[in-house]
């Protein structure tokens, strides 16, 4: 979370060893993806995961030893610095019985997608900051980019878009001309694996 009274952190402590964060928003995406695949392979997921997030990947030493310290790290770094939560008590683990973080993003529902919408948002920030998040890659943090992703004006064609998502399809006798308008903008604009419901009424 942003603070206007402290500085951004980029380090944490494991182990009695500091590392720093790369907190830059591009990095942290690419973390966000990276967790969303099914990783079997504990020591490979482990290693990426370090590799992207810190400047130095701890020593692994011996995994079966070792992998709640690992998870507790994991989890350190995606509440700290990614700011996702637990959001419903299914959880997901490692071959060894420890959570992964996958708990923390694949029951997590969203009404925009930081891949699909990567136009929308371009524009977005262009139109309303005068950012180009290209040109801030590597520069600009994951906290700093949600305040500004967050606040994006309704005259955007961002925000316009998650209101169609999101916008509940009119009942009724005389909504069916605006039902099928919505549910038209609904299909064009669904993300990827979304189940649009609801269907057209014939009668006005």
């Amino acid at each position: 979370m942003l603070s206007l009274a402290n500085s951004e952190e980029n380090e944490i402590e494991f182990n009695g060893i500091f590392y720093n964060v790369d907190t830059s928003f591009n990095n942290i995406i690419k973390v966000i993806n990276f967790c969303k695949e099914k990783i079997d392979n504990d020591e490979f997921f482990y290693r990426v995961f370090f590799e992207l997030m810190l400047d130095e990947v701890p020593d692994l030493g011996r995994l079966d030893e070792n992998n709640k310290n690992y998870s507790d790290l994991v989890n350190g770094l995606l509440n700290n610095f990614i700011f996702l939560t637990k959001v419903d008590d299914v959880v997901e683990h490692d071959l060894s019985g420890n959570p992964l973080p996958q708990k923390y993003i694949s029951k997590n529902k969203s009404d925009y997608d930081l891949d699909f919408d990567a136009d929308l948002i371009y524009s977005a920030f262009m139109q309303t900051y005068g950012i180009d998040l290209i040109d801030q890659q590597g520069k600009l943090s994951w906290s700093r980019f949600n305040a500004l992703l967050n606040s994006l004006p309704n005259n955007t064609r961002f925000v316009q878009v998650r209101e169609i998502r999101t916008k509940e399809l009119p009942k009724g006798k005389g909504t069916a001309k605006e039902r099928r308008e919505l549910l038209k903008a609904k299909k064009k604009f669904a993300l990827p694996g979304q189940k649009i419901e609801g269907k057209e009424e014939e009668n006005e």
